[in-house]
């Protein structure tokens, strides 16, 4: 378990069964809510391919308890049979609502590079998907990563993000932590 200074919890999953069935529960009471253009099923395996790899980090609110926030990810990607795995593809982030618009955002996406850096140094890229309607995410998600290309789906567009992992240190080490206030 990693701890801020202003007490947040970041477990990395992957130490215990116990916080697996936390990462998972936690995006099951808020799979309507993921933004993600697909059907249950799809959006479990999206959930799911983090826990074989065994990558995924969950962010603990330090008075209740429980979970607020994950993101799971995986070094490669499908379409290389995940050989590729200087790259770092983000399966899904979340932070429930009342979180949303906070510096826990900064807070889970420093602790996601320093989780990365440590796990896996050949790491070169980071890329995620979203909605290609959402224009609060795309303006969110430019902040820090490039919009690369858009897809066209039955479902809806997907745009594709993709930012140079050096690139991503360097952002989030513009956030002080010591000056934290969450509310």
């Amino acid at each position: 378990m990693m701890t801020t200074q202003t007490g947040w919890e970041f477990v990395a999953c992957k130490q215990s069964e116990p916080d697996w069935e936390r990462y998972l529960l936690f995006l099951l009471t808020y799979h309507a809510e993921w933004n993600l253009p697909y059907d249950f099923q799809m959006k479990l395996s999206f959930i799911g391919i983090p826990i074989s790899a065994g990558n995924a980090i969950l962010c603990i609110d330090p008075q209740t308890k429980d979970p607020v926030g994950t993101i799971g990810f995986v070094y490669g990607t499908g379409a290389q049979h995940y050989e590729d795995t200087h790259i770092c593809q983000v399966e899904i982030a979340f932070l429930a609502p009342s979180y949303r618009r906070t510096r826990l955002f900064i807070r889970g996406l420093q602790q996601f590079v320093k989780v990365v850096a440590a796990e896996n140094p050949g790491v070169r890229l980071v890329q995620f998907w979203s909605p290609g309607e959402n224009e609060y995410l795309r303006t969110l998600f430019s902040k820090f990563a490039n919009l690369t290309k858009t897809n066209e789906k039955p479902f809806g567009k997907l745009d594709l993000f993709t930012t140079r992992f050096d690139d991503l240190q360097l952002f989030c080490s513009r956030f002080l932590i010591e000056s934290d206030d969450y509310d």
